[in-house]
C-alpha cells in the first residue's frame, strides 16, 4: 500500500486523469460524425480526421493512467496477471533418502578402490620386476624412497 503522501500523489493524478479522460470521451462524442454520410464529405475528412484520430490516441493513454493509478492505489502492481499463480497441490519430496544412499555407495565403492590400489602398490614393490618401473615413476612424480 502507498504511504500518505504517495497515496495523495496518485490521487491527485488519477483526478486528474479521469477528468482528462472524460474531456476527450465528450470531444469525440461532439466531434465524431453519427452517420455515413458526413463521413463521406472530403472538407470533414481532411479538416477533422487527425484531430479525432490523435485525441483518440490521446483518449486511450488517460484510459491506461486511471486504470494504472487505480491499481497503485490498492497496492497493485502496474502489471497485470492473466493467470492467477498457483501453489502444488501435493508435497514435492526432495528425494533426501536417495541423495544419502547413492553419496553412500558412491564413498564406499571410493574406499573399496583406494584398498585395491594400495594392495596392488604393496605387492608391486615385492615384485622384483615391477621395481625398476615403480623407480622410475616415484623418480618422474618426484617421490623419494
Amino acid at each position: 500500500m502507498p504511504i500518505q503522501d504517495d497515496r495523495a500523489d496518485l490521487e491527485k493524478r488519477l483526478s486528474y486523469a479521469k477528468l482528462a479522460f472524460d474531456s476527450t470521451t465528450r470531444f469525440l462524442e461532439h466531434f465524431t460524425p453519427k452517420d455515413s454520410a458526413s463521413l463521406n464529405n472530403p472538407l470533414l475528412l481532411d479538416q477533422g480526421a487527425a484531430t479525432i484520430v490523435a485525441v483518440g490516441e490521446l483518449q486511450a493513454r488517460y484510459l491506461s493512467e486511471v486504470l494504472s493509478t487505480s491499481r497503485s492505489l490498492k497496492g497493485l502492481s502496474r502489471d497485470i496477471v492473466t493467470l492467477p499463480p498457483t501453489l502444488p497441490t501435493e508435497h514435492v519430496s526432495t528425494k533426501k533418502g536417495l541423495f544419502a544412499t547413492l553419496s553412500a555407495l558412491a564413498a564406499g565403492f571410493a574406499l573399496l578402490l583406494w584398498v585395491f590400489m594400495r594392495q596392488a602398490w604393496r605387492n608391486a614393490v615385492l615384485d622384483p620386476q615391477a621395481a625398476p618401473k615403480l623407480a622410475r615413476l616415484r623418480a618422474a612424480l618426484g617421490w623419494h624412497n
